[in-house]
């Protein structure tokens, strides 16, 4: 993989997703996660070229990120491909498994997560990159409604 190849790619990714953090194995962008892994891993131990360090510093590269950190936005990727295969995150709580690729446990997953965004959203608790994020998706729209009605 061709360092600036792929740091095209994930220039891409950041002006589409407003974050340089690419999910380990995200559904459309295989390459890019598995790139970030051996970039990270690299660094880690120390065998990163120093340019290369700071071309990526230069775009804001996570190059640790914490579980939690991790998890919101593997689940926020796990909403775009719900997105992307049914249209729409009504659905979520009572969604089965189907052969789209959804199975009805990451269903749930995702709905308890866009429960937990919305009550964050609330109590003005959800930063805004994340805001922004789920803007792109239109989710602010579903979590409005999931405020108003299960206030």
């Amino acid at each position: 993989m061709d360092f600036e190849t792929m740091v095209g790619q994930l220039v891409q990714w950041k002006a589409r997703h407003l974050s340089a953090h690419v999910p380990r194995f995200c559904f459309d962008a295989p390459e890019l996660g598995a790139w970030v892994r051996y970039v990270r891993k690299q660094h880690k131990d120390g065998a990163l070229e120093q340019w290369k360090v700071e071309r990526l510093n230069s775009l804001q590269f996570e190059w640790e990120l914490p579980d939690q950190e991790a998890r919101w936005h593997h689940l926020y990727h796990q909403l775009r491909r719900y997105r992307l295969l049914h249209g729409n995150g009504r659905l979520l709580r009572n969604a089965s498994g189907s052969s789209s690729g959804s199975s009805q446990g990451d269903c749930a997953a995702i709905g308890r997560w866009l429960s937990k965004q919305g009550r964050l959203l609330a109590k003005r608790k959800l930063g805004g990159q994340k805001v922004a994020m789920l803007q792109l998706l239109q989710a602010l729209v579903l979590l409005m409604l999931h405020v108003l009605v299960h206030s």
